[in-house]
């Protein structure tokens, strides 16, 4: 049956541009994927009422799942909320519905259907379910939006609508009530999902979770930018002692590798509370090494800053072809392979005018580092080393930066020496900071906020330079 709501599913794929879906941040749960997240325990007396709660039901697909697991187990007494509000999927989802009641007919089972036409994050419910699965929207929403005010204690920065999905899944949750969510990774980490996140390391006790070799096994074809992840869980404020991490195989659900990992070692503590994610042994031996760091890059007094050009804000301050006056602009594409080649041969601007004081960087000795890398850059981390006395360059006592790129200074605002740029160069780029920086951030992205968090054992300040 399962295959039967992805076969309708993909006839509705095939009618409506990708672009479309996209701007819903909508993505199908694949069949294979559904039936792996359908797999509530069986705690509750068979004879009890089970609610069911599916936000952004979609399809359908994961209730159907769920519904057909909770029959085979033997429960006779079911409750379901499926809300969805988008119209051109919802005769996929009236054909799911039938198919629902269908089969608890042919288990002779009491079941209850709720179709709901609200946006879940603004809809108000006197009841608390037993099991919430979903697949939400994965979309970005404005600070002032209907829903990040609705949400507001849990905005922090740019709001996602999935984030919201999540925190309002668990106040909806009965105590020990299931919570089996698919997501991408980047709230695990992350200034702007702050006050989710803590949220979710309060309340709920997470149990397992699936990690996915590969961002484009999932959502097959839908060119999906970010690692994904499914998170299995139950509401309650005690955490169990370890969590399972499954990895799933490329092209399968089949599990290539589990193990158990502490919670207090994953559900890390610091002021961000990111939720670690290791992939094997090895990551976790990574974990504690850098958790018995005392200090970060920003308490041994360092500070990475993003450039301050964006370039959309200041066009009438940046040129492709050198102007009389100019200073260079470093951005990402002058950062390759370790080395800081420019100018580069782009059609990008490369040059900033010294009109505009608040563009200006002094030229001091610093690393510049990529906010951004693509999928298949071998490092996360990109980065190089500049140089002042190296970089003479257009013979000027200053230098700026796009708003792609962070770079590092001191905060008492002394010049690093060389012998510091090449010691934290090389920090920055060895295996461990690599493997540690992907452990905490499923996204190509790289934050300043994220840079400065990052353990340092300090290091020897030479006087020479």
């Amino acid at each position: 049956m399962l295959r039967t709501i992805e076969m309708y599913t993909n006839e509705y794929k095939d009618t409506t541009k990708k672009e479309i879906r996209k701007k819903k941040g909508q993505f199908f749960t694949p069949a294979e994927v559904s039936m792996r997240m359908a797999a509530v325990e069986n705690k509750y007396p068979k004879n009890q009422l089970i609610r069911v709660l599916d936000p952004g039901a979609g399809n359908g697909i994961l209730s159907f799942a769920v519904i057909d697991k909770l029959l085979r187990s033997g429960y006779k007494r079911l409750d379901i909320t499926l809300i969805e509000t988008d119209k051109e999927i919802l005769p996929v989802l009236e054909y799911t519905i039938t198919k629902i009641r269908q089969i608890c007919e042919s288990y002779h089972a009491e079941c209850t259907i709720h179709y709901i036409d609200q946006n879940f994050v603004l809809w108000e419910s006197s009841r608390l379910y037993d099991i919430v699965i979903c697949n939400p929207p994965y979309m970005k929403v404005r600070k002032d939006s209907i829903e990040a005010t609705a949400m507001k204690a849990y905005v922090y920065g740019q709001p996602n609508l999935y984030g919201l999905f999540m925190a309002k899944a668990v106040e909806l949750l009965r105590d020990n009530g299931q919570y089996i969510f698919i997501t991408p990774r980047s709230w695990t980490s992350g200034k702007y999902f702050t006050k989710v996140r803590s949220f979710l390391q309060k309340e709920l006790n997470i149990k397992e979770i699936d990690l996915f070799s590969s961002r484009d096994e999932v959502f097959q074809g839908e060119k999906v930018l970010q690692e994904t992840m499914i998170l299995y869980g139950e509401k309650g404020q005690i955490q169990n002692e370890k969590i399972k991490i499954n990895i799933l195989k490329d092209g399968t659900l089949d599990t290539g590798n589990s193990f158990l990992a502490a919670a207090d070692q994953i559900k890390f503590k610091g002021s961000e509370q990111y939720l670690l994610l290791p992939e094997n042994e090895n990551d976790l031996k990574i974990i504690d090494i850098m958790s018995d760091m005392t200090d970060s890059f920003e308490s041994s007094g360092y500070h990475f800053k993003t450039g301050p050009v964006v370039e959309f804000r200041n066009l009438d301050h940046i040129h492709k072809i050198y102007q009389t006056g100019d200073i260079p602009m470093y951005r990402s594409i002058h950062i390759q392979n370790g080395t800081l080649q420019f100018p580069a041969d782009t059609q990008k601007a490369q040059y900033v005018s010294t009109d505009e004081e608040s563009l200006l960087i002094p030229k001091q000795n610093t690393i510049l580092v990529r906010r951004l890398s693509t999928k298949e850059d071998l490092k996360r981390i990109q980065a190089c080393k500049y140089f002042a006395d190296e970089n003479t360059d257009l013979n000027t006592e200053f230098m700026t930066v796009e708003n792609h790129v962070n770079y590092l200074t001191r905060k008492d605002g002394m010049e690093m020496t060389r012998n510091e740029i090449d010691q934290l160069f090389d920090i920055l780029m060895s295996d461990m900071y690599e493997r540690y920086i992907r452990l905490i951030n499923g996204s190509t992205q790289i934050n300043a906020g994220e840079l400065n968090k990052l353990p340092l054992q300090r290091i020897e300040r030479s006087i020479n330079s």
